[in-house]
């Protein structure tokens, strides 16, 4: 990882956290060619996706149409629905269900490939994507993730942990205090994601 002195004063946007979110987001927003920087408080990437050992639930993917499996959208969101206790925020798993084969689709783009199929609880259909290797999909996503990160010039900082999101006037996040091994550095961003 790169050393804390090398961090800039400002950034469009600084994404607190490396776990698959962050490492998303980071990817996402070079995309969009940002100049982002990521900040972990741990002293590795990964965070707790790390811990997911499963797989990646997604309906009407690419990878399932390959293996001959028809799948719906409505049923993903109805089993989701279900096994959530009908608690589930529903615009959200709205959205998720939406985005899901896309997301197998854009992690492919990057070299992330789930492409072994496996049911899990509540599923009727084999939704959950993980590696061909069967490594624990946390692992693997965020590893491979952290190196796409890199590759496409993205700092990522670790023992870096944010204390202090900072406000401008009318009380907008502009920036963060992070606390380093060299000590408290003050970052501006236009925009820090959580």
């Amino acid at each position: 990882m790169p050393n804390n002195e090398e961090l800039k004063k400002k950034y469009d946007a600084v994404i607190i956290g490396s776990g698959g979110t962050g490492l998303t987001a980071a990817l996402q927003a070079r995309e969009l060619g940002l100049n982002v920087v990521v900040l972990e408080k741990n002293g590795k990437t990964g965070g707790n996706t790390n811990r997911a050992s499963s797989g990646m639930n997604a309906s009407e993917s690419l990878v399932q149409l390959n293996e001959g499996i028809i799948d719906n959208n409505r049923d993903f969101y109805e089993e989701t629905l279900k096994g959530g206790g009908l608690l589930n925020d529903r615009a959200m798993l709205k959205y998720f269900v939406r985005h899901s084969a896309i997301a197998i689709s854009w992690l492919m783009k990057y070299g992330v490939r789930l492409t072994d199929l496996t049911i899990t609880g509540g599923m009727s259909r084999k939704r959950a994507h993980r590696p061909g290797s069967m490594e624990p999909v946390g692992f693997y996503l965020t590893s491979r993730l952290t190196t796409q990160v890199k590759k496409q010039g993205v700092n990522i900082f670790t023992n870096a942990r944010v204390t202090k999101l900072l406000q401008d006037s009318k009380g907008k996040v502009n920036g963060v205090v992070v606390d380093t091994d060299d000590g408290e550095k003050t970052i501006k961003a236009q925009a820090v994601l959580l």
